[in-house]
């Protein structure tokens, strides 16, 4: 059997996006349960990439193409909505409920989101703004607690900029958490 081979290049940690307003296509989802058991929940990890950006991050590597990373929580809803308003979709309301716009193809009644099956719907293909900043990143202690690591920073989702025309809705100026 042939074993896979990479480049040593590959292992050198991916520099940080720049901060700012940048675009994304989104491309899909890929949801999971989170690590968290006592209050499990679904990250439903939209596939983000940089789209018409000329610029190159830190390590010189074009930014077109680059995933930029997002969990997106279900038990954070306020989240999700500003998420879809940055692709110019709305949730659909169903009487007491929203919805995601789309459906997946699979079983979204099971509790496992492996079993959904695959993302179909308007996001798809849709292109978003959005505005990333650059946080300390965080690092576990020796009892296991996640601490800031004063020696990394790392680039996340500071907003998502709306696309709904006459939107009412009061979006998150801020989705960092402290």
């Amino acid at each position: 059997m042939a074993n896979l081979t990479f480049p040593k290049s590959a292992l050198e940690p991916r520099a940080n996006l720049p901060t700012g307003m940048i675009q994304v296509i989104f491309n899909g989802f890929k949801p999971k349960l989170s690590k968290n058991k006592e209050k499990p929940s679904v990250n439903m990890n939209p596939e983000l990439k940089v789209i018409n950006d000329s610029r190159n991050d830190a390590s010189g590597k074009p930014l077109n193409g680059q995933r930029v990373f997002e969990n997106l929580n279900l038990s954070f809803l306020p989240r999700v909505q500003d998420f879809c308003h940055a692709f110019g979709l709305v949730m659909t309301e169903d009487g007491d409920d929203v919805q995601l716009p789309g459906y997946f193809d699979g079983d979204t009644a099971s509790p496992d989101p492996a079993n959904w099956g695959q993302y179909h719907g308007p996001l798809q293909g849709e292109i978003a703004t959005l505005e990333l900043c650059e946080t300390q990143a965080q690092k576990k202690d020796a009892g296991g607690n996640y601490v800031l690591d004063p020696t990394k920073t790392r680039t996340e989702i500071k907003r998502y900029i709306c696309r709904v025309p006459n939107c009412q809705v009061q979006h998150m100026e801020s989705l960092i958490q402290s």
